[in-house]
């Protein structure tokens, strides 16, 4: 997070990371209360850490994480313009296994005036904003962009429709950071959620690093960029380092609410 931050902070380029986090994780949203986590017993033994952006609670376990950093002379749209950008590559790669996924509130047999399970609001409220009524954990939210994924009823037109990305956004001076999470399976650490790979058999699951590229490669060719790897600058590097130090690793940060 701290890296993500500094990339903003710095953006000249145009930056797209994907990573998966070293331990399982909690990650409150920036509005959210620390006491709050007590509610949620699966992740009680997971370290918590304090995101720079709204929303629910993320478990980072059985997930992939991503960031888009645009510099200011590269935004070009809306916020809900990267948000469809981003989750419509996502949802192409799993139409080739015959996974539905569709963008909030659109579902299998309507024509997007209806909503799901829960009722469609604002993409600024659920990112940026709160509401005591919201459930604690991000997967079990709704806001207008996410990526659900529907699976198939055999009493029902639609069947049942299971959150598998969201994204935030944080901006500065005109840039943009826009992260994500991408739920590859369930998790021990958030057992009432279900991943992509949970509805597919065995030998058509997706493997992590294989997802990834192909997320990537899509998302890059989406902006018309070429991929060039690159590691952080010295001055992105320091300027994470002090992020590190100074906001997210400190416990007044992470339990400022």
């Amino acid at each position: 997070m701290a890296v993500d931050q500094a990339l903003l902070e710095l953006a000249q380029v145009p930056v797209l990371r994907l990573y998966r986090w070293a331990t399982p994780t909690l990650t409150l949203g920036y509005f959210q209360s620390l006491r709050d986590r007590r509610q949620h017993e699966s992740s009680l033994d997971c370290p918590v850490w304090r995101r720079s952006t709204g929303g629910g609670a993320i478990v980072h376990d059985q997930e992939l994480t991503y960031s888009l950093i645009l510099p200011a002379n590269e935004v070009h749209g809306s916020s809900a313009d990267y948000y469809e950008r981003v989750h419509g590559v996502a949802a192409s790669i799993l139409s080739e296994r015959g996974q539905m996924a569709l963008l909030h509130p659109v579902r299998p047999g309507f024509d997007g005036s209806e909503s799901g399970d829960m009722p469609a609001e604002s993409a600024t409220k659920h990112r940026t904003g709160k509401s005591a009524s919201e459930p604690f954990l991000c997967f079990q939210r709704r806001a207008s962009g996410d990526l659900i994924l529907w699976v198939p009823s055999e009493t029902g037109p639609s069947g049942t429709g299971h959150k598998i990305l969201g994204s935030a956004q944080r901006k500065r001076d005109g840039a943009i950071l826009q992260h994500g999470s991408i739920l590859l399976r369930r998790s021990e650490q958030a057992p009432e959620l279900s991943g992509i790979n949970d509805f597919l058999s065995p030998e058509r699951r997706w493997d992590f690093a294989e997802f990834g590229e192909q997320f990537a490669d899509r998302v890059l060719a989406s902006f018309g960029w070429t991929k060039q790897p690159s590691q952080l600058s010295d001055a992105e590097a320091e300027l994470a380092q002090r992020f590190q130090r100074e906001r997210f690793s400190k416990a007044d940060w992470t339990g400022m609410r």
